[in-house]
């Protein structure tokens, strides 16, 4: 026979479901503190994406804007020298951090009848510098890329598709472009 004091009666009696509540309300206390939590930073990370999408789209407008600027500035005064036009898009990315090069793609014939394509091209280096060509000479043909044919198609302003950007920049970027 099995002898079982009182103690242990009282035990089973009164800490079986004491342990059991005990159990029962840390879990349900996890459970809800665990919501908040993912609640929380939920919230945070939207906040975040937010204002990390604004800054990005401060940036882009910013870009946009450099372009619609220097297109305005070749429509007023298109009689530019090859110099000046080199000496303006260098200025332009000292000026703009954000922009990674800027281009001034002629349509064939457009700024020399006796050339046939000129595109001065000016971007960062990598090391801090900035390097110049002339990306209508050579093997580069800007007029197949879509940065210069859907706007030139278009008549009007566009973002390109992500590209890299082989024998120019030689990077991932995406371009605005506008027709002038």
């Amino acid at each position: 026979t099995v002898r079982v004091t009182l103690r242990t009666k009282l035990l089973a009696t009164i800490g079986g479901p004491l342990l059991v509540g005990y159990v029962a309300m840390v879990t349900l206390a996890f459970r809800h503190n665990r919501q908040v939590a993912l609640r929380s930073m939920e919230d945070h990370l939207s906040q975040l994406a937010a204002h990390h999408a604004a800054a990005i789209n401060g940036e882009l407008t910013t870009v946009a804007q450099i372009a619609h600027s220097l297109a305005d500035g070749l429509t007023a005064r298109p009689n530019f020298t090859e110099e000046e036009l080199y000496l303006l898009l260098r200025r332009i990315l000292a000026e703009n951090p954000a922009a990674f090069g800027s281009c001034i793609a002629f349509e064939p014939g457009g700024f020399d009848p006796q050339r046939a394509s000129f595109a001065p091209y000016v971007c960062r280096d990598g090391e801090g510098g900035l390097t110049s060509m002339d990306i209508g000479t050579g093997t580069y043909d800007y007029a197949v890329w879509d940065w210069y044919l859907i706007p030139q198609r278009l008549r009007r302003p566009i973002w390109s598709e992500p590209f890299f950007d082989e024998g120019a920049g030689n990077i991932l970027m995406c371009t605005h472009s506008v027709p002038f």
